[in-house]
């Protein structure tokens, strides 16, 4: 029988799988991997807060484009249904009294006869003898006009043509401080002067002298 032996200490070159036991610490202790995790992680969400701040931080103000103008409703203008506004009095009366001294021009003949003159007035123009509509002695184109539609359809002057004529189209073209002057005449075939004042003194009785002259008096009426 063999005899029983105790093992007997194993040989060096053996080593012993059994780690050797770590000395106690104080506190706990993160794994290093756990650690260096912690640090990424931290470090990610260091980068993800500046990221972030970047992101939500307020951007500077943009200059905003000035504000237009409130709109406006177009002014209406005037329809078809409205009537036109008639033209002032003076403005009438005056393309009135153009219109007629540029229609007798054309039927009156020129030849330097003997006419007699009844009204030469301009507007603005004073005549102490005489009164205008609103009774002063400044005569306007509407008294003008009125003192010519007058004579022309006064029954008494059916013996002779009542004409006017602007005096810068006959004669001399006269002016009276600057403005034509409207004159009525009336042509009758007078021969000489004294047949015109003749005439005056029968279709103006009551009248002589200046007051007569100033209302009818003997003119040529040369082209």
């Amino acid at each position: 029988m063999n005899e029983f032996r105790p093992p007997s200490a194993p040989p060096p070159w053996i080593v012993s799988e059994t780690p050797p036991a770590r000395p106690a610490s104080r506190g706990h202790r993160w794994p290093i991997v756990a650690v260096i995790a912690s640090a990424v992680v931290a470090a990610g969400a260091g980068a993800g807060a500046v990221a972030w701040a970047q992101q939500t931080e307020t951007p500077p103000a943009i200059a905003s484009a000035p504000a237009l103008p409130a709109q406006q409703d177009p002014v209406p203008g005037p329809t078809t249904d409205e009537p036109y506004p008639e033209p002032e009095p003076e403005a009438a009366a005056l393309a009135e009294l153009e219109r007629i001294s540029a229609q007798d021009l054309t039927a009156t003949q020129m030849t330097g006869q003997y006419v007699a003159q009844l009204a030469s007035k301009t507007p603005g123009i004073k005549d102490p003898l005489q009164l205008a509509a609103d009774g002063t002695h400044t005569f306007r184109a509407t008294d003008i006009l009125l003192e010519h539609q007058r004579l022309r359809a006064d029954p008494q002057f059916d013996d002779a043509q009542i004409v006017l004529l602007k005096s810068t189209t006959f004669g001399k073209r006269q002016l009276y401080r600057g403005q034509p002057l409207y004159i009525t005449f009336a042509i009758a075939g007078f021969d000489e002067k004294n047949d015109v004042l003749g005439w005056c003194s029968n279709h103006f009785p009551g009248y002589s002298g200046d007051s007569l002259l100033n209302l009818c008096t003997a003119r040529r009426l040369q082209p």
